[in-house]
């Protein structure tokens, strides 16, 4: 028996789940935009990362278009 039979991946399939992983993104925010969601973040208990995403899922959803930077 050689290795190749023992790791024999011929009936495998793709995770179905690959399109809904994460990826880290780092993102330089200015201190008026921290301050903005941090008081929010401890006052609902969360984290910071973790209401900012749930505010960009939200802008996803919702289909809203940001301004331009030089605007």
């Amino acid at each position: 028996m050689t290795m190749n039979d023992e790791y024999d991946f011929s009936r495998t399939r793709r995770n179905p789940y690959a399109a809904q992983l994460k990826q880290a993104v780092i993102i330089p925010l200015d201190a008026d935009n921290f301050a903005c969601f941090q008081p929010l973040a401890e006052e609902l208990h969360t984290t910071t990362e973790a209401l900012i995403h749930q505010y960009l899922q939200d802008c996803v959803k919702q289909r809203h278009k940001p301004r331009h930077p030089g605007i």
